[in-house]
């Protein structure tokens, strides 16, 4: 800008709940909007997309996402469940039917080991991975410089919090 010359200035008032009312609800308003459907609380996982959630490790938990067809053959050969791939588990669809039994395989296996070692795992056959951080988590990752990586599975951590207290209602993944 020129000496002299006046700003042309603009107010721009944006809301930042309204991008995470997005994010968090993900396909609940289209599903309503388009269909009439309300959803019911769904967990800690992602609603139709199987496996992709949080699951139980010795010391904390860990998200998995294992969400398409070479990314779960990858995740379920390194937990050593061959017996869960084939035909009846080679598309999303068909996992969506099996998810009680797909994810009670990944806890089996999670919980045998810590949150590093699954990651480790994890990244190891690139299956994507991270662990789920507490508000303190994520305060000590700000802290050291890492930016908003702390922060990334804090919205799930809290979600996850009533998973744990809710942890045995049937209602809970209706």
């Amino acid at each position: 800008m020129q000496a002299g010359a006046k700003a042309n200035l603009h107010s721009v008032d944006v809301a930042l709940y309204e991008s995470v009312l997005c994010s968090m609800m993900e396909g609940c308003i289209p599903a309503y909007d388009r269909c009439g459907v309300v959803r019911g609380p769904s967990g800690a996982g992602v609603t139709g997309i199987v496996p992709t959630s949080a699951f139980e490790a010795k010391d904390g938990y860990v998200i998995i996402g294992g969400n398409n067809e070479s990314i779960y053959t990858r995740l379920m050969q390194k937990i050593g469940r061959e017996d869960l791939l084939g035909p009846e588990y080679n598309s999303n669809a068909k996992r969506v039917a099996r998810q009680k039994e797909i994810e009670a395989a990944i806890t089996a296996w999670t919980l045998k080991h810590s949150v590093q070692d699954v990651i480790l795992a994890m990244e190891e056959v690139r299956v994507p991975c991270g662990p789920v951080n507490s508000v303190k988590d994520s305060e000590l990752w700000l802290r050291q410089g890492s930016g908003m990586r702390g922060a990334q599975s804090f919205c799930f951590a809290s979600q996850l919090s009533s998973t744990r207290t809710c942890k045995h209602a049937a209602w809970w993944r209706t």
